[in-house]
């Protein structure tokens, strides 16, 4: 099991992503054996890693340890078919912008999050264990913070 932070040089909604967080990354998903499990516009859904490659540039891998696939499954179960998140992720955009201007502007959770749906991080999150807490994590912020050294 991995995650993976990915970008698509296609996609106008990835280069969208990537120009307001001036990283590297657009997209997180967690990688399950031959399956992806990720939120995009079309919701919350698995696909096979190699259709997942077709428009999906992995620019980082993270192994994950610690955490059964069962368990894994039985979180994407709870999420599954759910809608994306598109008020989270433009709250969080309005705000990356904002903060250019005014540095100080950072909330500790995303507003307009709604509760029924996911953007990709808050899915990784899930899956992962993490509290639903309305993101405030871009997926680099979410690499750096999987890739830390423990200890």
């Amino acid at each position: 099991m991995q995650v993976l932070f990915t970008r698509n040089p296609t996609s106008w909604f990835s280069k969208s992503i990537q120009a307001v967080t001036q990283e590297p990354v657009s997209h997180v998903a967690f990688q399950l054996g031959p399956w992806v499990l990720h939120a995009t516009g079309r919701g919350i859904h698995a696909q096979t890693l190699s259709t997942f490659y077709k428009q999906n540039r992995v620019v980082f891998r993270v192994p994950i340890w610690g955490i059964g696939p069962d368990t894994v499954l039985q979180r994407f179960a709870d999420r599954e078919f759910r809608h994306y998140d598109f008020k989270g992720v433009l709250f969080f955009g309005l705000h990356l912008l904002a903060r250019r201007v005014l540095p100080g502007l950072t909330p500790k959770v995303n507003l307009w999050q709604d509760t029924g749906m996911d953007f990709c991080v808050e899915l990784v999150e899930h899956l992962l264990g993490k509290p639903d807490r309305g993101s405030m994590l871009t997926p680099y912020g979410l690499y750096k913070q999987l890739s830390r050294p423990k200890g």
